[in-house]
């Protein structure tokens, strides 16, 4: 008998670490996001770009949220229209970027990120928001112009059994970007990324006002691992001060996004 409890104690843990050992991030993708007009003015309101709802299987994990789409305006009285992804059952990221886009140009390309935690399982909807700063209103605000593959992405990290409620998982899920090192760092970093399919590659720095800072890969890859080092500066040559940084990596339809921290 206890030889038997003996076996029984090494499968389940050998369950465990697999279980562990394969546990994969969960990515769902939702595109064709012009769905429609919306007005805005100085509250703010959820464009109209359809129901972007998911569901996730464990409790209280933090969900990654990437919007990559152009924007545009039709007329407005405003000096900035801001723009930000939101998950409908919580009010504000627990931190990200949000886009801005000056009035005097009608269209522009913006890329968001934010990250909320101790997220419930169950389902949830995500979606974009925007408003009319300081004062006035904007007209005719839409996402995803002329269909040019706007796109939202949600990462749940280590969920790997979501369950789908709309929208299309992304089919490059396995492709990677890992924690860079060391972090914090000074003077420079490796951030380490996985290509599973071969295509264009972009990894790109952004300080914490979502303007970039520096381009560090802009490249075709074939499929493989592949390591780059940040120095800590800018597209100019010069040394970015201490702070937090994103550093966003696109191949294909993959999207991923990781904070940083750079110390002088």
């Amino acid at each position: 008998m206890g030889r038997m409890k003996l076996i029984f104690a090494i499968v389940l843990a050998m369950l465990v670490m697999n279980s562990l050992v394969f546990a994969q991030d969960a990515y769902f993708q939702f595109k064709y996001l012009n769905v429609g007009y919306t007005n805005v003015g100085t509250s703010w309101i959820k464009l109209n770009t359809g129901t972007h709802s998911f569901t996730k299987n464990q409790s209280d994990t933090e969900i990654e949220v990437h919007v990559n789409s152009r924007f545009s305006i039709g007329t407005s009285d405003a000096g900035v229209v801001r723009f930000q992804v939101r998950i409908d059952d919580v009010d504000t990221p627990d931190y990200g970027n949000d886009g801005a886009i000056w009035t005097g140009n009608s269209s522009e390309f913006l890329s968001i990120f934010a990250v909320f935690e101790d997220i419930p399982a169950g389902s949830h909807t995500v979606s974009i928001w925007a408003k009319a700063v300081p004062s006035g209103s904007a007209l005719d605000v839409l996402a995803d112009t002329g269909g040019v593959g706007g796109a939202i992405i949600v990462k749940v990290p280590g969920d790997d059994a979501l369950s789908m409620v709309s929208g299309d998982p992304d089919p490059a899920d396995q492709s990677r970007m890992h924690q860079n090192y060391p972090n914090p760092f000074n003077p420079r970093t490796n951030i380490e990324y996985a290509v599973r399919k071969s295509s264009p590659v972009e990894l790109k720095i952004y300080n914490a006002l979502g303007q970039l800072v520096k381009t560090l890969v802009d490249d075709y890859r074939t499929a493989g691992e592949y390591s780059v080092v940040w120095d800590g500066k800018d597209n100019s040559g010069n040394t970015v001060p201490s702070g937090s940084y994103f550093y966003q990596i696109k191949m294909g339809d993959f999207v991923s996004t990781r904070k940083m921290i750079h110390i002088k």
